[in-house]
């Protein structure tokens, strides 16, 4: 599965968002309050491009409900208008857009900038999303499946719970879990009895 995308090159972080003030009648004059939001050109630029990305989410087999939780790679190749541009300065943008359409949080993206190239007559970002093959600490699917599998016969696994296996699954490092040339090995592995 892969969503690809071309979106206009958004400003930089600097130019999307201000400081918030409000006016205070008692010293007439502006305070800040230590809020970061949305310029008007922001505002302009993170409408328009989440409606590039809703048409695309239609248009294709991709499913947000499906991707879940899972980590994406954010493949990006960036058309400046000019040289000089900072590369990270856009992704906050391009990452705010999408959020809830594409992907549930931008928590779970790995940007990767393919190339930058300069176009000053079409600036433009090009997007590739495509789930991680990983799943936890295991290198596949298949892998963890693998891994679960053996947990059946395993008297730590409870109800249908283990608690190596469900951080194992999320990601957390546990020292329980090695791996050698045949996968993930539970050094708490324990056979039940029959």
């Amino acid at each position: 599965m892969e969503l690809k995308l071309v979106l206009p090159l958004p400003t930089s972080v600097n130019s999307l968002y201000q400081n918030q003030g409000r006016y205070n009648p008692r010293t007439r004059s502006y305070q800040l309050t230590g809020r970061r939001i949305l310029t008007k050109e922001g505002e302009r630029l993170k409408k328009e491009m989440s409606k590039i990305a809703t048409n695309a989410v239609k248009e294709s087999d991709w499913d947000i409900n499906n991707i879940g939780d899972r980590f994406l790679y954010m493949d990006v190749i960036i058309y400046f208008n000019r040289k000089g541009r900072d590369a990270d300065n856009i992704f906050k943008a391009l990452q705010d857009s999408m959020q809830g359409i594409v992907f549930k949080n931008d928590s779970q993206l790995l940007p990767r900038t393919q190339k930058i190239l300069f176009d000053k007559n079409n600036p433009r970002v090009e997007i590739s999303f495509t789930p991680v093959d990983y799943v936890g600490v295991f290198e596949s699917k298949e892998e963890a499946l693998e891994f679960e599998e053996r947990c059946y016969d395993c008297r730590r696994y409870l109800d249908g719970r283990c608690s190596i296996l469900t951080a194992s699954l999320s990601g957390e490092i546990k020292p329980e879990v090695s791996f050698d040339e045949d996968g993930a090995v539970c050094q708490e592995y324990q056979q039940k009895k029959s």
